[in-house]
């Protein structure tokens, strides 16, 4: 990750010196997520902030709810969970009025992952509900696979075990059956 960083911010640079916005706002988010990863939260709030200003300059609706939902994540973490929302359901509404499924998917597993760890369990449950039907609609076996999992947990937690297991098998069958399509798609490869 180290000369992942170092190559965002030579793109940067370059970015900056050419004044290419639009690439340079895709970079700043790359070196946002990066330092999200390694935990330096005040550097990545920085830098989702700058991407988030210019996606907004040129309009680019789904990219800034993006970074709405990427600084959802920050102040999540940094334990301002009043914050975190706020943030996230900012760019949750903005994914479900341009109708980007993928990222209202995205963004309903980020508020359950909140209300999850904050205790409000049936908030959680209602988010990954939602995210769960939208991401078996719309085919979206990652989101399909988070919402599975958290809700398996969140039911056994709180003694709903029929129903946490129903949940986990069907984690589990996803998660089979993905492995079982890379692996195929990697035999191919190697054939």
């Amino acid at each position: 990750e180290d000369k992942a960083l170092a190559n965002f911010y030579e793109a940067e640079k370059i970015l900056v010196s050419i004044d290419n916005k639009d690439y340079l706002a895709n970079v700043r988010h790359g070196i946002g997520t990066i330092l999200l990863k390694n935990k330096q939260y005040d550097k990545a709030l920085e830098k989702f902030n700058q991407a988030k200003t210019v996606f907004l300059e040129m309009d680019n609706q789904d990219y800034y709810a993006f970074c709405l939902i990427s600084i959802g994540e920050i102040y999540f973490r940094k334990g301002q969970i009043a914050k975190a929302i706020e943030s996230v359901e900012a760019g949750l509404k903005i994914k479900r009025d341009l109708e980007e499924q993928e990222g209202v998917c995205d963004g309903l597993c980020q508020l359950g992952d909140i209300y999850a760890e904050t205790g409000k369990t049936q908030l959680a449950i209602a988010n990954f509900e939602e995210a769960l039907a939208l991401s078996r609609k719309i085919d979206f076996k990652s989101s399909e696979l988070g919402a599975l999992k958290n809700l398996a947990d969140l039911n056994s937690q709180m003694g709903n075990y029929k129903q946490a297991n129903q949940y986990y098998v069907d984690y589990s069958n996803l998660k089979d059956s993905i492995f079982k399509t890379e692996s195929a798609g990697k035999i191919a490869e190697m054939e």
